[in-house]
């Protein structure tokens, strides 16, 4: 058999595609190396605007029946503020994005689980326990994998690479893996993501991956039988909002995660500035809401010098 979608790697990303991707009556093959989705340190909060993408790949409320929920609210507290205050202005979460009462949180193992379950549900060979020996691109790309102690060979039309960092798909693609060098700490411990991460400090490694399901979704669903899909404007899309997510994070890390006297001082001005001029946050917004939510200029050098000082 020939399937039109082989997707390696069964986490968000990958269980999420070959759903979405069965359900619209394509025939996928989803391999996932792991036999149990362990309760490792992952994303388990999706911003309002990824929870928007759930909706509409038509995940949300099998998420919310696996026990996602909403928050509603957020405080800040910070060492420059009485936290009296500050549980006295609490920001709402439905703001961000319509019809969403908050970011919607799951524990990662039963997020994966319930996605996986989607998949099968819908049509996909869905496989557990599988060791990836090889992935041959080209004009008939395949998979050569040890599932149960025998060795297959599946082909397709398009193999999709979802098994994180250090992904074979990649590999094979010959595409280069980059990233910064990690800059901030929490509690003594570096918190990451899987493939879709950009930087821990805003948490948006789940919206970013849904974003990337529905745009490849959509291309794949709209592309003819035999035909080549086009991927341009998902790479487009992708590289200005990494862009500018990247800005937002790197931003936020200069607020949150820097210390001593000057730090501590910076915070205390942003937050008085930012209460008379909301425009100050709109960094923040664009976290919640969506990279593109805000101006494009909020993630330059000058929005920056706003909120930082100019000599930051």
């Amino acid at each position: 058999m020939i399937y039109d979608l082989i997707i390696v790697g069964g986490g968000i990303g990958g269980a999420s595609l070959a759903a979405v991707m069965a359900q619209a009556g394509r025939s996928v093959l989803l391999l996932e190396l792991s036999t149990v989705y362990e309760d490792r340190v992952r994303g388990e909060w999706i911003a309002p605007w990824g929870v928007a993408e759930t909706r509409r790949l038509g995940l949300y409320d099998t998420l919310v029946a696996a026990g996602g929920h909403h928050l509603t609210s957020h405080v800040t507290y910070d060492e420059t503020r009485d936290p009296a205050e500050a549980e006295a202005t609490p920001l709402p979460l439905g703001i961000f994005a319509e019809g969403v009462p908050g970011p919607l949180c799951i524990r990662h193992p039963v997020h994966c689980q319930t996605l996986f379950d989607a998949a099968a549900a819908a049509g996909a060979q869905a496989l557990r326990g599988v060791t990836v020996q090889s992935v041959e691109l080209g004009a008939s790309p395949s998979v050569t994998y040890l599932h149960e102690g025998a060795e297959h060979t599946a082909r397709a039309a398009l193999v999709v690479g979802a098994d994180g960092r250090q992904s074979s798909v990649r590999r094979a693609a010959g595409i280069a893996l980059t990233q910064d060098k990690p800059h901030h700490w929490f509690a003594g411990l570096l918190v990451g993501d899987a493939a879709g991460w950009n930087d821990p400090i805003l948490g948006l490694g789940l919206s970013i991956t849904y974003r990337d399901t529905r745009l490849v979704s959509d291309i794949l669903k709209h592309t003819t039988p035999g035909a080549q899909p086009d991927f341009r404007p998902y790479a487009e899309e992708r590289a200005e909002r990494m862009r500018r997510l990247k800005a937002a994070a790197d931003l936020q890390a200069g607020l949150d995660m820097e210390f001593g006297d000057a730090a501590r001082e910076r915070r205390r001005r942003y937050h008085e500035a930012a209460a008379a001029d909301p425009t100050l946050g709109m960094h923040g917004f664009a976290v919640m809401a969506g990279p593109e939510a805000v101006p494009a200029e909020v993630f330059g050098a000058e929005h920056r010098a706003r909120v930082l000082g100019a000599g930051a």
